[in-house]
């Protein structure tokens, strides 16, 4: 009887690999989490964010290493096609889960429109409105 691999990673069913990266991931995540999240936070307040650090700003330069470290940590490939557009630009995505922050965060950075319980929640309401999010009421048409 043949086994058909995991569509997503090409892996078999019984395949060894899975936990093994797995194992490798996981300390990664660890050190990231540990090192990279209070740096990151760090260079998110105010005396730090606006230090100009090439063509962009330390807070704006963090984010986009922390996302890029969460894509490399799990193993994502992004392929752009095209020139990064200058100055202002209106991006829309119908996101379907926080990757899609991550991937976006890590090109280039950017604002959001969240809901507004979002504003709330520990932490990650803190960390979207550095991230420039803008909150908005469901329902509300004003």
């Amino acid at each position: 009887m043949s086994r058909s691999p995991d569509l997503a990673t090409g892996a078999r069913r019984g395949d060894l690999s899975r936990p093994l990266r797995y194992l490798y991931r996981l300390p990664l995540l660890v050190l990231h989490l540990l090192i990279g999240l209070p740096a990151t936070l760090l260079c998110l307040l105010p005396p730090l964010a606006t230090v100009p650090v090439g063509a962009e700003i330390l807070g704006d330069r963090m984010i986009r290493w922390w996302s890029g470290g969460l894509m490399r940590i799990f193993g994502m490939r992004l392929r752009r096609f095209g020139t990064p557009l200058p100055g202002a630009v209106l991006f829309v995505a119908n996101h379907v889960s926080w990757v899609d922050i991550e991937v976006m965060h890590s090109q280039r950075m950017m604002g959001f429109v969240a809901k507004r319980e979002i504003a709330g929640w520990p932490v990650v309401g803190w960390l979207a409105a550095r991230g420039q999010t803008i909150f908005h009421q469901r329902g509300n048409t004003e």
